[in-house]
């Protein structure tokens, strides 16, 4: 995948940073210079932390504010009216719930306006010759990012965010061993073996960061028109989910030129970075049912009807299993019983629903 000029030059220092994980370290990157929020979600030991990490690592420091615990106030008493990014690293959901007695504003409040409005507007007492009134500080904040090994996310934060799931599949752990035998057989190896690189894109994305002009997407109304004429309903969610699609065309003009104006190759590197994490961001699939998906078209593309017999055979799991994960793909809305075959074995199909939806977002 071509990414332009100063994206590929990126995507070359991600690669010694990160093993694997192409598309996603990208989306990172765009998504935090153009101010978006992320959740990068997976299972332990799966590199969440790590992602985040090597992708921040390219930002200046000074830019980033970390936060691993902490009370449902926390973002109140900071001592700093802009942040440009807000990690809550490892954060656990507790910390978005109401406190027993309810008297506590949570977390989650502010976490929500935050990411909505980039602003939070904090009332505080303060006492003026003797007489305690109330005022009011402005907070804002650029770029929200989480990292979590929680699935039950909440709604209201989870539509307003990138959804990244980090790969946990079988190709990603053998590519993750083989890097470190390599660091343990060679006592120089060097993580970055470009320094002057490193440097400028260094540099690059400090000036991308501060520079928060805005991009013109004239091909804006074709997407949206693309959209709308789906024949099943469309999901309010999806106004968000537009959003978060033009910004990250923005992002991939802002980043490869200094142009105000978006053009088709932008549209065609946002199309090839994002159509599998929309795919299951509007599935609402998390990462341990994404393989089982991918394997489940793959049959599909073959046969054009999948069994559970199939399914068992593709991953190496008993039917008993593959009947299990077909039934949580129904429940995911991706997949229906579309007929019986012989000897009343269960037929299954792929939603066309679902299948529309990204080719009407996606051309």
């Amino acid at each position: 995948m071509y990414l332009g000029e100063n994206l590929s030059k990126v995507k070359t220092i991600l690669d010694e940073l990160v093993v694997g994980e192409d598309e996603n370290k990208i989306l990172l990157y765009l998504s935090l210079i153009k101010g978006q929020s992320i959740i990068v979600r997976g299972d332990t030991s799966t590199g969440k932390n790590r992602l985040c990490d090597s992708v921040l690592s390219l930002f200046p420091a000074e830019s980033i504010f970390e936060i691993t615990s902490g009370t449902a106030k926390i973002l109140r008493w900071l001592d700093t009216d802009y942040i440009d990014i807000l990690y809550l690293r490892e954060v656990r959901m507790s910390a978005f719930e109401f406190s027993e007695s309810q008297t506590e504003t949570p977390l989650f409040f502010d976490i929500k306006q935050a990411m909505s409005d980039k602003t939070l507007k904090i009332a505080f007492v303060q006492n003026l010759k003797g007489v305690n009134q109330t005022a009011y500080k402005i907070l804002r904040i650029h770029s929200i990012l989480q990292t979590t090994s929680e699935y039950n996310l909440n709604e209201d934060i989870e539509n307003r965010a990138w959804i990244l799931t980090t790969d946990s599949s079988t190709a990603q752990t053998k590519r993750v061993l083989q890097y470190k035998a390599r660091r343990r057989q060679n006592i120089n190896f060097k993580t970055i073996s470009d320094e002057e690189l490193f440097r400028e894109v260094k540099k690059l994305t400090s000036e991308k960061l501060n520079d928060k002009r805005r991009i013109s997407i004239p091909f804006a109304d074709m997407i949206v028109e693309r959209l709308c004429q789906r024949k099943s309903r469309l999901q309010p969610r999806m106004r968000r989910d537009i959003d978060k699609f033009f910004d990250l065309i923005e992002s991939i003009a802002h980043v490869n030129s200094n142009r105000s104006v978006a053009t088709e190759e932008d549209l065609q590197i946002a199309v090839e970075l994002s159509s599998k994490v929309f795919k299951y961001m509007i599935s609402y699939l998390d990462s341990r049912l994404l393989s089982v998906f991918d394997a489940f078209q793959k049959i599909e593309n073959e046969n054009l009807v999948v069994t559970a017999s199939d399914l068992a055979r593709e991953l190496c799991i008993s039917q008993t299993d593959a009947r299990r994960k077909l039934r949580a793909l129904i429940a995911s809305g991706l997949v229906e019983e579309s007929g019986r075959g012989a000897r009343g074995v269960i037929l299954y199909n792929s939603l066309s629903s679902i299948q529309n939806l990204i080719e009407d977002l996606f051309i």
